[in-house]
């Protein structure tokens, strides 16, 4: 099957695609420059909750 065909299957059997979170977008520019601080981050990270208990849940179980 040609690629493109697979592509456009794709798109057409695709209802919903979720947007992704702000605050993903906002960390991803943010580790985009070298002189960012991970204070930074981490105060970026501490807005969201949810991630915050993500992080924290994955770091507890390493």
């Amino acid at each position: 099957m040609d690629i493109q065909v697979k592509i456009k299957t794709m798109v057409e059997t695709t209802r919903d695609i979720p947007a992704m979170p702000q605050i993903w977008v906002k960390i991803r520019e943010m580790t985009q420059h070298l002189n960012i601080s991970a204070a930074a981050i981490a105060n970026e990270i501490l807005k969201d909750q949810g991630l915050t208990s993500r992080i924290l849940k994955a770091a507890n179980s390493a």
